[in-house]
């Protein structure tokens, strides 16, 4: 299904007779090409902010997208404002963005050096035992002092 038939679907026909023909006192019928073109606004304003092509076989794209249709009607039709529409934008952004978007940015490098691999039973290098081989206010001079291991100690 498109994103417009699932608004179809959810809407009650007497809802999208008023959002789409809002001129005429006692409207019979539904305006398909103010539909179909506020859904085909919709569906691109859904895929610009989330990142992700619009599925109807995905709740949460017709969760979100549904009501995007109907403030974009509204709009149009001169029912609502564009910062009420606005708004809905900014829904979409806040709360369904990071869960069907995944737009953020991968990491990636240019960098030409390649990781060292560690060696079998390495500890890492903040652990307390690598410290044992720095002695504080030691005096001065170029020597390096090394107490060993505290597995050696035993």
């Amino acid at each position: 299904m498109t994103l417009l038939s699932d608004y179809q679907a959810r809407f009650s026909t007497q809802s999208r007779v008023s959002a789409s023909n809002p001129q005429s006192s006692s409207p019979t019928t539904v305006d398909l090409t103010r539909e179909t073109n506020a859904a085909a606004d919709a569906q691109a304003d859904f895929e610009a902010i989330c990142g992700v092509a619009y599925s109807s076989s995905n709740t949460v794209h017709v969760a979100a997208g549904v009501l995007l249709v109907f403030y974009r009607l509204l709009l149009y039709t001169g029912q609502s404002s564009q910062e009420a529409y606005d708004k809905q934008l900014d829904r979409l952004e806040k709360w369904y963005r990071l869960v069907l978007g995944r737009n953020r940015i991968l990491p990636t490098t240019n960098s030409t050096l390649t990781p060292s691999t560690e060696e079998f039973g390495a500890l890492p290098w903040g652990d307390p035992i690598q410290f044992d081989k720095i002695i504080g206010n030691a005096p001065g001079g170029n020597t390096t002092t090394d107490p060993g291991s505290r597995d050696n100690n035993s």
